[in-house]
């Protein structure tokens, strides 16, 4: 024989005493004498409205499940996993020619073991690129410079990705802040080597300097 545990309730309204058996969450218990609502415990009215909502409750999270995967596919497409550059890293010395001046003025630059380098010279005036090197970190490059005045800027990561992408997240883009003029009576040797006491002023600046 099951054991059914019963509560006495006293009515509020007309102080009857209410023998009721356990709650059921879907129906309200009344009095027996003047059927107003009797008093619930906390529990079993906070039951009562997931009940009474549940419709509600039900749709909202079917809802979140579209919604989810959508917000999920928007942060994979801000934050994809960035790919690793598969191309061959260029060797020490000229990379391209971007006009077919003569070549005039001995150039050499040295560069800082640790990464390596995307050095390129900009005419003033008109911002073309007229010449870039590629150098592995340490190494020295030795070439010609034609005639003119030309800013020098420099890139610096580890694995090439083109002269695009550069070094692609590890990129570090940096502006020289001095004015090379080349001609038949001067040569230049360039340190892109950090020191204490060196003349060549160095800033960072943007990709989109570059």
């Amino acid at each position: 024989m099951a054991i059914v545990s019963t509560n006495v309730i006293v009515c509020p309204s007309c102080g009857a005493r209410n023998r009721l058996g356990d709650y059921k969450v879907k129906l309200l218990p009344r009095c027996g004498r003047c059927a107003v609502g009797l008093p619930e415990a906390g529990r079993v009215r906070v039951t009562r409205a997931f009940w009474r909502h549940r419709s509600f409750l039900i749709l909202g999270i079917l809802g979140g499940v579209g919604v989810i995967p959508l917000a999920v596919a928007l942060l994979n497409e801000h934050h994809e996993p960035t790919q690793a550059c598969d191309l061959l890293q260029p060797a020490t010395g000229r990379y391209a020619r971007y006009a077919q001046l003569p070549l005039v003025a001995p150039l050499t630059i040295r560069t800082e073991g640790g990464s390596n380098y995307f050095i390129k010279f900009q005419e003033i005036g008109t911002n073309r690129t007229i010449m870039t090197f590629f150098a592995k970190g340490g190494e020295t490059i030795q070439h010609k410079m034609p005639n003119g005045t030309y800013a020098l800027k420099y890139a610096t990561g580890e694995t090439w990705c083109g002269d695009q992408k550069l070094f692609g997240a590890s990129t570090q883009v940096h502006e020289t802040g001095r004015l090379f003029s080349f001609d038949d009576e001067h040569t230049y040797s360039v340190e892109l080597i950090r020191q204490k006491n060196g003349n060549l002023p160095v800033r960072t600046i943007s990709l989109k300097d570059f």
